[in-house]
């Protein structure tokens, strides 16, 4: 780990390329024959993603922040900075107005998506925070950190959940969450504050 924060910062600049047999870029922008690149003066973490209109792309670095940048012309939008150590997690929010993201200071964070402004911080992980991930309505944030679940209400920043798991699985509808850990799946429905380990049952 050390060694990869200690090499030197190169310029990476992600191109992205419009493949339209593939449908991997909206349609919106496969009119667009240009290519879009993002130039990084250090090295991108975690894999980029589109906002879920297309219209935006995040990225995140070994320097501590993450980036959101315009699909179509490259030009940098937002820098959301805040957190103290390497990045390791960074998503977009089903519906588009949030971004959480996770390090290995041992916090999770959720972003306006809008503005930049932070939300919320979460902290106290035990380690690394590896995985974020929403419920499809938005509504919910799962994390991960070294063998402990928890699911955070996105709206509020209320603690919905912690447990034993390395990682959550949504249901299409928001109201059932699959929680994966090291000692098989378990499954509970209706999450709430510290029940969720009494409520879910072993399969």
């Amino acid at each position: 780990m050390n060694g990869v924060a200690d090499t030197p910062r190169f310029t990476l600049a992600i191109v992205l390329v419009a493949v339209v047999a593939l449908g991997l870029v909206p349609r919106d922008h496969q009119r667009d024959r240009g290519a879009a690149a993002l130039a990084h003066r250090d090295v991108t973490r975690t894999p980029s993603a589109y906002s879920p209109d297309g219209m935006r792309i995040l990225t995140t670095t070994l320097t501590y922040a993450a980036r959101v940048w315009n699909a179509k012309t490259g030009r940098l939008e937002l820098v959301l900075g805040g957190h103290t150590d390497q990045m390791t997690a960074g998503v977009w929010s089903p519906d588009g107005t949030q971004i959480a993201t996770g390090s290995a200071d041992r916090t999770a964070k959720i972003w306006d998506a809008a503005s930049g402004r932070l939300l919320f911080d979460f902290a106290g992980f035990p380690d690394s925070v590896d995985v974020v991930t929403y419920s499809p309505d938005a509504a919910l944030l799962a994390t991960t950190s070294m063998g402990e679940l928890r699911i955070y209400d996105a709206r509020t920043g209320r603690l919905r959940c912690q447990t034993a798991g390395v990682d959550a699985v949504f249901s299409p509808d928001s109201r059932m969450v699959i929680m994966l850990s090291i000692e098989g799946p378990a499954f509970g429905s209706g999450v709430e504050p510290r029940r969720c380990t009494n409520r879910h049952r072993r399969r």
